[in-house]
């Protein structure tokens, strides 16, 4: 390498490497950069096809990300998981409102089928479920295994998600390919504030899986004797 080529990537390393410079940037919450910006602002990065977006959006710099939409980026772009902006924000629910506004598909599907709202409620994001019910996302939309969001959240133990879902009208009641509901899963995990929330909700607790198990049977195999007799009270058989 020459001495005039190194001196022009020690002055002017933007001209030679935009790419790194946008993404860390949108990491940092470098605002001025972005908006001087003149390269393509919808480039991937290499290793995982996020865009300056999505490092925007996950690390909750709202003041860029609205720079980026008003500058029409792709707001629904895909990373290399098929992962939207809105999938990667769900901690901030500043962005999730900035992105739906500008037409954010809350409804889009990675490449497991999973929604924003899947991820919401896998985590226990409640304050990002509540936006994006109110923002219309499928509450009962499932997954490349038919899990609901509500299973995900019973699931994980989630119990302020289990109840927001519910509350935007999650259907207790549904069942993914192996034929279980968010009250087997909780049965099996053995939460019990979650069944009684469930079965307040008028869970069916008598549906039987695939393979036999029902929500009783699950109780009884953990040994659980309060999950056993609150399910009996509710009818379990």
């Amino acid at each position: 390498m020459s001495k005039i080529t190194l001196l022009f990537l020690v002055l002017f390393p933007v001209l030679v490497f935009p790419a790194d410079n946008l993404f860390d940037a949108a990491k940092e919450g470098d605002v001025a950069f972005i908006v001087k910006y003149k390269g393509d602002l919808n480039a991937k990065f290499i290793n995982n096809g996020m865009t300056a977006l999505m490092y925007a959006s996950l690390h909750g710099h709202t003041d860029i990300v609205k720079v980026l939409i008003a500058k029409k980026v792709d707001v629904n772009a895909v990373d290399d998981n098929s992962v939207t902006a809105l999938m990667f924000a769900l901690e901030h629910t500043n962005v999730i409102k900035a992105l739906i506004a500008a037409k954010a598909d809350v409804n889009a599907v990675n490449e497991y089928g999973w929604t924003a709202l899947h991820s919401a409620a896998n985590t226990g994001k409640t304050d990002a479920i509540k936006v994006l019910i109110a923002e219309k996302a499928d509450v009962n939309a499932v997954n490349d295994t038919g899990n609901t969001a509500l299973m995900l959240a019973a699931y994980n133990g989630h119990i302020d998600a289990v109840k927001t879902l519910i509350a935007g009208k999650a259907d207790v009641n549904a069942v993914d390919i192996f034929t279980r509901t968010a009250l087997m899963y909780a049965a099996n995990w053995e939460y019990i504030e979650i069944i009684s929330v469930l079965l307040a909700a008028k869970a069916n607790v008598n549906v039987v899986s695939q393979n036999g198990e029902t929500a009783l049977s699950f109780a009884y195999g953990k040994q659980n004797i309060a999950i056993i007799n609150l399910l009996k009270k509710a009818g379990a058989k």
